[in-house]
């Protein structure tokens, strides 16, 4: 029933727009057949603007079919729900099915991209960094990090509250690449926004100093609001080392070069080594063997999914 007056009531509101996610469309190679559209099961889509800055999100979300244990549903957050919603939601409701998931959790999940007419790339970003730190060019501009963490917390879990039961103490963030930093960002400025931070191949080229910067008053948040948040750092062994399999690509030179210039897997080593030190944060890291930047995305995903269930049965 809470599913039920969820959905009513996304149609309703006037600055939301309801529309079921479908496969296949009437320009489609195969709209002469006998077809009908594909609707993902549990899914929904709507619009939602961000009240500070008027930008308008598609937000994607993917609720149960099981109704919300006494304590709420967990909830897991995912940045550029464009391109990976899909893969993370099959990833997420394969995993409640197995027989370790002995709580038998059920995780909402909720994406945030773009509607589809506007520059995702360049949307995506400045709201997923902080300001550039770093000479390495770069095609648009940075910097929206702490508005769309504003969007998240005051916009976009406000209302998610007013139509489901959620557990505010299971929360996890997962992003990818510009993602992961954001997740980071999070992590160090906002440790009590989520419980679980999963960050796969962040961006930290980005902005190199960010942690070393934030160390100390990092501890210092965790100790006084006594949190005890965990973290999930991935790279892809690829991201620094230039693989036999682009050879044959366009402008080898140019990409051995971004590559050594931005230090991707060294950074992130280095990152999980700090973290490793802070005695409240749980944190584990992975380097996937023959994955580059893009590779890397289903393995980092399959193994966020894991650690994001095995603290939610914690």
């Amino acid at each position: 029933m809470i599913r039920f007056w969820f959905y009513l009531t996304l149609v309703c509101l006037d600055f939301l727009l309801f529309s079921p996610v479908k496969a296949i469309n009437s320009n489609s190679p195969l709209a002469g057949l006998s077809t009908e559209p594909l609707t993902i099961n549990d899914t929904i889509t709507f619009n939602l603007q961000n009240k500070k800055t008027s930008q308008i999100y598609k937000i994607f979300a993917s609720i149960p079919k099981e109704p919300p244990p006494e304590d709420g549903y967990p909830i897991i957050y995912i940045t550029d729900a464009n391109s990976i919603f899909d893969t993370v939601r099959e990833t997420i409701r394969s995993y409640e099915k197995r027989p370790d998931n002995i709580h038998k959790n059920h995780a909402v999940l909720v994406g945030i991209g773009y509607p589809p007419d506007q520059n995702i790339l360049k949307l995506r970003t400045y709201d997923l960094t902080p300001p550039q730190n770093t000479l390495i060019p770069i095609l648009y501009k940075t910097g929206g990090a702490d508005y769309f963490y504003h969007f998240i917390q005051d916009d976009l879990k406000p209302l998610l509250d007013k139509h489901l039961k959620i557990n505010h103490h299971k929360q996890a963030i997962f992003g990818h690449s510009f993602g992961g930093l954001f997740t980071i960002y999070n992590l160090i400025y906002h440790p009590d926004s989520y419980q679980i931070y999963i960050a796969a191949s962040p961006s930290l080229w980005l902005d190199p100093s960010i942690i070393d910067k934030h160390t100390q008053s990092f501890k210092s948040s965790l100790d006084v609001h006594k949190l005890h948040p965990t973290l999930s750092l991935s790279v892809g062994e690829y991201e620094q080392k230039f693989p036999d399999y682009w050879q044959s690509i366009p402008q080898v030179a140019k990409i051995k070069q971004q590559l050594l210039r931005k230090q991707q897997v060294s950074r992130i080593l280095a990152a999980c080594e700090t973290f490793k030190k802070i005695d409240d944060l749980s944190t584990t890291c992975t380097k996937f063997e023959n994955e580059d930047h893009q590779s890397v995305i289903p393995a980092s995903i399959g193994r966020a999914v894991a650690i994001i269930f095995r603290s939610f049965a914690q």
